[in-house]
């Protein structure tokens, strides 16, 4: 069961498949004609097209860039990809590309025009637009035509003529809009000012004219970062990754490398100066406090210089100098640490607003520090490494979070170790210092005053010079500050441009008319609702097809007499051939040919069918029923005055209405007769049924010529007492709605052994294996 299935369902596949072959074929002219109008209008796009070029850069984000303090927030790599992620939005920032797009003086946009069509100018311009004003905002975007007159002359005029100008004054006009442009012309000298309520500008000649005519535009400065935003793309490279790969798309394969380079480079300045500003900031706080302390120094100094002068004293060498000079030693150390408490202090608030960074540069003086960030760095990479091949709730990743929890508590600990041993150090300088000034307090009054002098100077002394050590230090660290970043690859000049591909275009428009072709051809046949191919009946019913008859130019005569080897009489014989295979119970075959409309060709096929059966020896006699409109009696050129009316009326014999064909010796003939008033009442009478009977016994064939079955029953009659029907359609005449009702009569009135014939079939309507067929017959 199920492989009948698919067999019937494979057999409709290819039915349609051949049907749809059929329409493109009948469209044949009609689709070479939409592609090679698509085609032409390819080329055309492709010619008139500005060519659009691509290139690339990539840099590397330093590791100090995508910082460990978020991942000791615990944050995990989320906030990683969040850091990449704000590095490509700065470089995609409106202020990043303005700057860039300055360099390369983005915003006036030149062409050169020749062979109808524009190419943008950039570095190879022989024009330059100088001292421009512009005075009113409908300045921007307007094309200004220069026309070459001399080398010294030319012509400016604004485009407001030509086709698509009046096409956008059209559609503004539509909009209930103002046409936003500014309209000007008039004849100047290069390097003269033009100076108008709207501009004013210079164009001056820095080259050799190539063409007669130039043009050129300016663009705000919102639609020019607005358009290069739209053809710059930014994005890293890798999930985890820290490179950033930009690309650029310009018209001009030179700008577009410039504009990238430009930017790069602003974006690596801008990191120099950020660390240069972080830099600066601690030199500023050292400076501040050396200007303090040499404030104090000479205070100091001239205080002893004074107190000696004063009493006569140049050196005092008792047992206090020792304790002097301890006591400025500890002052020293006690300055240097409160130095050291205070700076730490700024990195510790630093630290608890969750800039952990800031305590990296303590590394160096506490190695303990150094080796926890070595351990933190080492298990953050461990972490991206793992994320690349697990998730987030993988036991391996949960260990390396866990890991990484571990040493952020060390080194919030040691952080914390450090500024209390700080702390404790202060306390006891203090302690200490606290002792020797009791001691000092009991020395003579002079010696104490000029010990206690001493000392302040030894101290602000020392601490001077702590304090120019790093001021040098800090200072050859700013003086040596690079950009952490680098740059991978530079952007080149490409050669040829991505967009127009040619190539793509032609074939994409070579295709788009093909589908435009299909679906009109698909359309018209879909409105088409003639039926004019084989096909077209075998795709709407499953009626038997039984053959089709050629188109031939005497079909009011018996055709298959004027030429017994065409392919219209081959297509009767085939007819036959198909009608000879059917069995009957009954003594001798009746055949009823009719159609659905007048018109159809029923009298021509009866005929001519009638013909080739008496041609091959079988006894055949054609009868017209068709009362209404007999037809019959024409294509024999014979009398109507007596036929099958007469007959049924009763008022002639049967063997005294029919007619021999001269010709043929095996065909007879029985006209209508006379038109009757009432050819349903006789059609029904009882009478029909017998001399059909009695034709059976005379003849092999008996073909009647049966009315249309439009509005008339007398067909059904007919075909109900009929061993074979044959309904005739005729192409591109008959309607594909006429089959559909005759479906609908034969499972109304349960027709028995219908089969169908299309009449008339011009050659281009025809199979080709059809006429193979018939030549390889003959």
């Amino acid at each position: 069961m199920n492989t009948s299935q698919n067999n019937l369902s494979n057999e409709d596949y290819n039915k349609d498949f051949k049907r749809l072959l059929g329409v493109f074929g009948k469209n044949k002219f009609l689709t070479f004609l939409i592609v090679a109008l698509s085609v032409l209008g390819g080329l055309v796009y492709a010619y008139f097209a500005q060519p659009t070029y691509e290139t690339y850069s990539t840099i590397e984000v330093s590791s100090d860039k995508l910082d460990m303090n978020m991942m000791i927030n615990g944050k995990g790599l989320s906030d990683d990809v969040t850091l990449i992620d704000t590095q490509v939005e700065i470089i995609r920032s409106r202020n990043m590309i303005e700057q860039a797009a300055n360099k390369v003086a983005y915003q006036t946009h030149y062409f050169a025009r020749s062979n109808y069509k524009e190419n943008e100018l950039y570095l190879d311009n022989p024009l330059e637009i100088s001292e421009l004003k512009v005075k009113s905002s409908h300045f921007y975007g307007t094309k200004f035509i220069i026309d070459v007159i001399d080398d010294n002359h030319y012509n400016l005029h604004t485009e407001t003529d030509g086709l698509i100008a009046m096409l956008k004054k059209n559609i503004a006009a539509s909009l209930g809009k103002r046409s936003k442009t500014v309209a000007y012309s008039g004849q100047h000298t290069f390097s003269d000012r033009i100076d108008t309520p709207d501009f004013s500008l210079v164009i001056k000649k820095k080259g050799d004219f190539e063409n007669s005519q130039y043009a050129f535009y300016v663009e705000d400065k919102d639609s020019m970062i607005s358009e290069i935003s739209k053809n710059l793309s930014v994005f890293p490279t890798a999930k985890n990754g820290s490179v950033i790969k930009m690309i650029y798309q310009d018209n001009v394969s030179q700008r577009a490398k410039d504009f990238l380079d430009s930017l790069v480079d602003i974006y690596l300045s801008q990191s120099v100066t950020k660390k240069s500003s972080q830099a600066s900031q601690a030199l500023t706080f050292v400076d501040e406090q050396l200007k303090e302390v040499s404030k104090k120094l000479q205070e100091s100094a001239i205080k002893l210089e004074n107190y000696k002068e004063e009493n006569n004293l140049i050196n005092i060498e008792t047992e206090s100098d020792i304790t002097l000079r301890q006591l400025s030693d500890y002052k020293a150390q006690l300055s240097d640490i409160k130095i050291q408490e205070s700076a730490f202090q700024s990195l510790y608030e630093e630290f608890k607003r969750g800039n952990y960074g800031a305590v990296s540069s303590l590394a160096k003086e506490y190695p303990v520090l150094e080796t926890l960030l070595s351990d933190f760095q080492r298990a953050k990479s461990e972490k991206i490494t793992l994320l690349g091949t697990f998730t987030e709730a993988h036991p391996e990743v949960e260990k390396s979070n866990e890991k990484i929890e571990d040493i952020k508590m060390a080194l919030e600990s040691s952080i914390e170790s450090i500024n209390d041993t700080l702390r404790e150090k202060k306390r006891s300088l203090e302690d200490t210092l606290y002792s020797k000034e009791t001691i000092l307090l009991k020395l003579p009054e002079k010696e104490r005053e000029l010990a206690d002098l001493t000392r302040k100077y030894e101290v602000n002394e020392k601490t001077y010079q702590f304090l120019l050590e790093k001021q040098a230090e800090m200072s050859i660290n700013k003086a040596s500050t690079v950009s952490s970043n680098r740059v991978l690859d530079r952007a080149i000049v490409e050669k040829n441009p991505i967009k127009p591909n040619k190539a793509m275009v032609l074939g994409a428009s070579a295709l788009l008319g093909l589908i435009v072709a299909m679906l009109l051809a698909l359309l018209r046949d879909f409105m088409d609702n003639k039926i004019k191919t084989r096909d077209d009946l075998a795709h709407m019913t499953r009626i038997p097809f039984y053959g089709v008859i050629p188109h031939v130019k005497t079909s009011e005569k018996m055709f298959i007499l004027e030429d017994q080897q065409s392919v219209a009489s081959e297509a009767l014989r085939l007819i036959r051939t198909n009608l000879e295979f059917i069995s009957t119970e009954k003594k001798g075959k009746v055949i009823v040919v009719s159609s659905t409309v007048p018109g159809e060709g029923k009298t021509t096929t009866a005929t001519n069918l009638a013909g080739v059966f008496g041609m091959s020896d079988k006894k055949c006699i054609v009868i017209s029923l068709d009362m209404r409109r007999p037809m019959l009696h024409r294509v024999f050129a014979l009398t109507n005055k007596v036929g099958m009316s007469t007959v049924l009326s009763k008022n002639s014999e049967l063997k005294d209405v029919i007619w021999e064909h001269k010709k043929i010796e095996n065909l007879d003939i029985i006209t209508s007769g006379p038109i009757p008033p009432n050819p349903s009442e006789l059609m029904q009478s009882g009478k029909l049924g017998n001399l059909i009977d009695e034709l059976r016994e005379t003849y092999d064939y008996i073909i009647v010529d049966a009315p249309p079955m439009g509005a008339i029953t007398d067909a059904i009659l007919l075909m109900k007492i009929a061993d074979i029907s044959l309904v005739v359609f005729r192409s591109e005449f008959s309607e594909k709605d006429f089959v559909s009702s005759l479906e609908d009569v034969i499972a109304s009135y349960k027709i028995d052994n219908v089969g169908l014939v299309l009449n008339d079939v011009k050659p281009k309507n025809m199979s080709q294996s059809f006429f193979k067929y018939s030549y390889t017959y003959k």
